[in-house]
């Protein structure tokens, strides 16, 4: 490395060359330096990338809740750049002071006794290493690990999943998923109870709306979120839109509404510059929006007035509440969390995420005129807004209890308290 660093220099800078000597070194150094000593077990929150995603809004709602329910004094906040600023400012605005580490491949320092709270899996595999060793080895006195994700198959290797089964029969790890079809599959895969712990869900009332059928007289379809990893499927909506102009409308413009297609978050990628090659083939309809704020996101989605969810291993999309609060209805495939965010033909239309013409033919039924009134789209938009709004009602108690009951030794919130959390009041009367 010294060889290289002033040639580095020379071509990048000091700035550049500090960080880049930071980021190698670091976690050599972690290695041989002791951790610091600190009064007592804390509660430690690790945060994957802080960024716009759906993820960080619903960990810092989970926060805000357990600063709620008196364990602010017990909490400390790790994360990773980039670190979205706005979202430090809502960490800090819960008296919490964030703590970034300087590299995706370090865990936070842990002390025994340290009660853990994972969120997603989307984390290297150095920091799983570390967190899961510090489990077994009873530093972590327990792990709780809010799973945003689906499809266990692929996320955990057959190692993995011994070792995290392990942790769950030995009442050292809790493993929380959102939504019921995940629920499901993590059951069957890891063959243990998994909590199941909907976030809870609410946005200003600016952004709350009930559409009247004037307002579907043409249809503004959005798909927000990355591109890169083609996880989204931007590119299949892209072209069974495009196969629904060629198909349908170009015969026969009277018969169907005008549309629109808006995708937002889009990156530097292969996919985003495919689609920006082919945004002319359905009449230059597409709009595409790069990265923006929290704010600039719900004003797009405000501006819209149907949601796409054609997603691939995603849990329980935010992107889709936030629609269906301001009235959208919904095409919606059966990735994980249709059970919550679906209701066929009452708040939208069910699309087969294995069958590209079935997708084409929802875009022709949700168009034509005849197929699906403005009447209709208008029942949608408040069955829609409904059901968003019952999100409400959740409050994290069954994470909050684990941790609760981990952390003082307590045996009030035992780990199956909340295997079936109810996704709606009623549901939780009943049960």
């Amino acid at each position: 490395m010294a060889r290289k660093v002033p040639r580095y220099v020379r071509d990048h800078g000091l700035r550049a060359t500090w960080k880049k000597v930071e980021a190698r070194l670091a976690p050599r150094l972690r290695r041989l330096t002791p951790p610091p000593t600190r009064e007592g077990p804390r509660i430690v929150v690790l945060s994957h990338f802080l960024d716009l995603s759906g993820a960080p809004y619903v960990l810092i709602d989970l926060v805000r809740h357990m600063v709620g329910a008196g364990l602010g004094e017990h909490l400390t906040f790790f994360t990773y750049p980039p670190a979205d600023r706005g979202n430090l400012k809502r960490v800090v605005a819960l008296g919490l002071k964030p703590k970034v580490l300087a590299n995706p491949c370090l865990a936070p320092p842990l002390a025994q006794g340290d009660v853990v709270l994972l969120n997603t899996v989307g984390f290297h595999r150095d920091v799983l290493e570390e967190v899961l060793l510090a489990t077994e080895r009873g530093v972590v006195k327990a792990l709780v690990w809010y799973i945003h994700e689906d499809d266990p198959e692929r996320l955990f290797t057959p190692s993995e999943t011994k070792r995290v089964r392990r942790l769950i029969q030995r009442g050292r790890l809790t493993m929380v998923v959102l939504a019921r079809g995940a629920h499901e599959r993590f059951r069957r895969h890891f063959g243990v109870d998994i909590l199941r712990e909907p976030y809870r869900f609410d946005l200003p009332a600016e952004h709350h709306l009930v559409r009247g059928p004037a307002d579907f007289d043409e249809l503004r379809f959005i798909l927000p979120g990355s591109v890169g990893d083609g996880r989204k499927g931007q590119l299949v909506v892209l072209y069974a839109l495009a196969a629904f102009y060629g198909k349908y409308y170009k015969d026969d413009p009277a018969l169907y509404r005008d549309f629109n297609l808006t995708f937002v978050g889009l990156e530097e990628s292969f996919l985003t510059q495919q689609i920006e090659r082919h945004r002319g083939i359905h009449g230059d309809r597409l709009r595409c929006v790069g990265k923006v704020d929290r704010a600039g996101s719900l004003r797009l989605i405000r501006e819209a007035n149907v949601t796409i969810c054609y997603s691939l291993r995603e849990c329980l999309p935010l992107f889709v509440f936030e629609g269906m609060l301001a009235g959208h209805p919904i095409l919606r495939n059966e990735c994980s969390g249709v059970d919550e965010q679906l209701e066929d033909g009452r708040n939208g239309f069910l699309v087969r995420g294995d069958d590209f013409w079935h997708l084409v033919e929802r875009f022709e039924q949700i168009l034509n005129r005849r197929k699906t009134s403005n009447e209709q789209l208008a029942a949608m938009s408040r069955r829609s807004h409904d059901m968003a709004l019952a999100r409400r009602e959740h409050g994290y108690d069954g994470i909050i209890g684990v941790v609760k009951g981990a952390f003082f030794d307590s045996d009030a919130a035992p780990r199956t308290l909340a295997v079936n959390v109810a996704d709606s009041t009623s549901e939780r009367r009943a049960g």
